[in-house]
């Protein structure tokens, strides 16, 4: 008999739909218990309405569209981002995007730290993927300042066995690049993973 906490969640698009506002909001909807599904719920709202309001909801001439996109969603990891679009008049408008990643069996919305075990040395090995990778592909000249540390606030999501770290626009680069992504490899990090953590269930 398949156990429904080994399934993926059922996630489907609830919609916020006013006069220059379109926001989808993804929604659990099954395959974990109902105190759960509320918790999550709940968080992924909040969440939504705090990047609308950073965004500028209900602000006049301010229009906004909102998109979700599923990253994981196995081993009991829910991993998504939310992204939303700000257009106020101008030469451009802006896109703001979180990461959320969550335990689908208590509701809990990870820290970046709590991925990793206590006192590792995550930060550096995230620091040293990113900077090789910032000077791979040529950035390093375009940087607002030389790259030195992640913060624990950094947004990041999980997909598959990659961690993705991500700088929303003018994070740490102008404008043109937009939102920059730093794949890493889950087994580069291996060695802060605990044996009992949400990422070595994706290994």
């Amino acid at each position: 008999m398949v156990n429904k906490a080994d399934l993926p969640l059922a996630i489907a698009a609830g919609q916020i739909e006013e006069p220059r506002t379109d926001v989808l909001v993804p929604e659990v909807e099954g395959y974990t218990t109902t105190s759960t599904e509320v918790k999550l719920n709940r968080t992924i709202q909040d969440e939504v309405w705090q990047l609308m309001l950073t965004q500028g909801y209900g602000q006049e001439e301010t229009h906004l569209t909102g998109r979700f996109a599923l990253k994981n969603n196995q081993a009991r990891v829910l991993s998504l981002t939310l992204t939303m679009y700000q257009f106020s008049g101008g030469a451009h408008g802006t896109t703001l995007e979180h990461g959320l990643t969550f335990d689908s069996d208590t509701g809990h919305l990870y820290t970046l730290p709590e991925l990793f075990k206590p006192k590792s040395n995550y930060k550096k090995l995230i620091n040293n993927n990113i900077k090789a990778q910032l000077q791979k592909r040529n950035l390093t000249e375009d940087l607002f300042k030389p790259f030195d540390t992640i913060p624990d606030d950094v947004q990041f999501y999980v997909a598959d066995k990659t961690l993705v770290i991500f700088f929303n626009q003018y994070d740490i680069l102008p404008y043109v690049f937009g939102i920059t992504y730093f794949p890493i490899s889950l087994y580069a990090l291996q060695e802060a993973i605990p044996d009992d953590g949400p990422l070595s269930r994706l290994l």
